[in-house]
């Protein structure tokens, strides 16, 4: 890795690693997508996956905000907020 002009980090080759929930995080973000959700992935599980870090413990997952019925039921925002539902295979639980 190497810092470009602002001290960007570069990532000279991309070597991902063996991840054993890499396909359900796959299939999550296709998910989202279908929806018709914008979203994606950043900071230390995305370097953990490129083969930077050696383990992460956070992983941020940034969404732009449209007007998705889905997107409502996500951020709690319907008239009556569910405290759970399904997309596809993923159950989301609020706590």
């Amino acid at each position: 890795m190497r810092a470009s002009a602002g001290n960007t980090p570069l990532l000279l080759e991309f070597r991902p690693v063996l991840f054993p929930y890499g396909d359900d995080v796959y299939q999550l973000l296709k998910c989202f997508y279908s929806q018709g959700i914008c979203c994606f992935l950043a900071g230390q599980f995305v370097l953990y996956m490129a083969g930077i870090f050696h383990t992460f413990t956070t992983a941020s997952l940034f969404i732009a905000m449209n007007n998705s019925p889905f997107l409502q039921l996500l951020f709690r925002l319907s008239p009556e907020p569910i405290d759970l539902f399904y997309l596809k295979e993923f159950l989301f639980i609020f706590m």
